[in-house]
């Protein structure tokens, strides 16, 4: 979430570049490349990757902008500082989540998540009802349903 508090602010100057007067197909291949690279980065850097790609394509415009060259290109300048850039994005967002941790709910939460489980994995290959499991666990119908969603979720 904390990626979406990144803002960039137009140049001064900003008009909207015209749209193309024609209708050009997106090539398979071209497809099928980002999609390996995609899901072979993904496998690396989580979801981060897709931000750091954004920032390397913003920089191949920039470059570009002040080019004669026919296209935009990402080069490996633009990918090791869009890189660098995530990279911070990250360390920043777990620090974050390091100093909310400090406050103990995220404990708590973890110590339920836990009963719960445990109760689950008890009633065996039987299952259990959930209305039972949040009463003989003193939970809230609501708070159950959250920590189990949770819990399915992270499985």
């Amino acid at each position: 979430m904390l990626i979406r508090f990144a803002l960039l602010t137009p140049e001064l100057d900003y008009a909207e570049r015209p749209a193309s007067a024609s209708y050009r197909a997106v090539p398979q291949l071209l497809i099928d490349d980002l999609r390996r690279l995609h899901d072979r980065l993904k496998g690396i850097y989580g979801r981060m990757h897709v931000q750091a790609f954004k920032r390397a394509s913003l920089f191949a415009a920039l470059d570009w902008l002040e080019s004669d060259a026919p296209t935009p290109t990402v080069s490996l300048n633009h990918w090791s500082a869009a890189q660098c850039i995530a990279e911070d994005w990250r360390r920043s967002a777990h620090r974050l989540l390091e100093q909310l941790d400090r406050s103990g709910e995220t404990v708590q939460e973890k110590r339920q998540q836990d009963r719960l489980l445990y109760a689950i994995r008890q009633a065996g290959a039987g299952g259990v009802g959930l209305r039972d499991l949040y009463r003989n666990l003193n939970f809230s119908a609501k708070q159950a349903r959250t920590l189990a969603s949770d819990l399915m979720r992270s499985s």
